[in-house]
């Protein structure tokens, strides 16, 4: 995709080591095959998703790429920020599934730092940018179509006065999900995040615009083995 084109783009945060699911490191979470619960959650690439809303069948797939094919059905191209020698596989099956890759250094110091690394590698890549989508990639259960909502709705909100230019989505219980959307007026600020609390910060500074979903995969993502089973829920 031309540059000019990625005004809408998506992060994909994807360079945490989840020792919550295995302290010893031997396994990576986002690496898991995960059973399909919704057919229509699933494509293998960005384009298969742009063409088409109707997603083919898959028995299972890896967790990341889930993530990632569901951030591509509502964005003009996903960027997925990975911590240095990442293990190939996490790259390939992130690459396979529609995402450019970007690795920051200093990962192992939170997500703030992964954050805004790939913020600021995203307005690099693309100078007309937007707005942005952010997801831990340890969410392969969020619909495509809360992606696409999570998009319509910043956009939306762009237009609007006043707006505060960030959509976060809820569940119908008023929990808060991902993606999380912001408009460019606050690039600067996620740019300069720290530490391992993310956006969470400005998300709690910030007026920001709750949008309700009935997707439960908002809300779940893998910390545990048993977070992997199609009966559990967060």
């Amino acid at each position: 995709m031309s540059t000019p084109e990625v005004r809408c783009a998506a992060l994909l945060l994807a360079a945490g080591r989840g020792r919550r699911f295995d302290p010893t490191g031997h396994q990576d979470k986002l690496l898991q095959h995960v059973q399909s619960e919704h057919t229509a959650a699933q494509a293998p690439s960005i384009e298969a998703m742009q063409a088409s809303s109707v997603v083919p069948t898959q028995a299972s797939s890896i967790v990341a790429a889930r993530a990632c094919a569901s951030l591509a059905a509502g964005s003009d191209a996903v960027l997925a920020v990975v911590r240095p020698q990442a293990p190939i596989a996490l790259q390939q099956a992130l690459r396979e599934a529609g995402a450019c890759l970007t690795v920051c250094e200093d990962a192992d110091l939170g997500m703030g730092h992964s954050l805004a690394h790939a913020v600021r590698e995203a307005r690099a890549r693309w100078p007309y940018l937007q707005a942005l989508l952010v997801m831990p990639a340890d969410m392969p259960w969020v619909q495509p179509a809360s992606v696409k909502a999570v998009a319509q709705a910043l956009v939306q909100a762009s237009g609007a006065q006043p707006t505060c230019g960030i959509v976060v989505p809820v569940t119908p219980a008023g929990q808060r999900g991902h993606p999380v959307g912001f408009d460019a007026r606050h690039f600067d600020a996620l740019a300069a995040l720290q530490g391992d609390a993310g956006a969470r910060h400005l998300l709690q500074s910030a007026a920001v615009e709750r949008l309700m979903l009935d997707d439960p995969g908002i809300v779940r993502d893998v910390d545990t083995a048993q977070d992997l089973s199609p009966t559990t829920r967060n």
